[in-house]
């Protein structure tokens, strides 16, 4: 089983770039076969709902997830994400 490398994306109001950026990422899956690439986007609340549109395709890619949140800033939605990766993912 490979290790996995996980990428942490603090968003806000970025739902309609994600139909770009998404694919984009997990086409870079195939250049590190020695880790399953897995994407973590932190959205806290964005007016224009991304966290709906990331719950969305993660109907279709097990290796996206979702943390939302209060609003605190760029810093705490690393240290937030950073946190939920060292766990393992929950999906429900």
């Amino acid at each position: 089983m490979n290790k996995k490398a996980c990428i942490i994306m603090p968003t806000y109001n970025e739902a309609a770039n994600l139909a770009e950026l998404l694919p984009q990422v997990f086409e870079q899956a195939d250049k590190i076969p020695t880790h399953e690439l897995h994407l973590l986007v932190v959205d806290d609340n964005s007016p224009d709902r991304t966290g709906s549109v990331v719950a969305e395709w993660m109907k279709h890619n097990p290796h996206l997830h979702l943390l939302s949140g209060q609003k605190a800033g760029l810093g705490e939605a690393y240290k937030r994400g950073m946190a939920t990766h060292s766990q393992p993912f929950n999906r429900t």
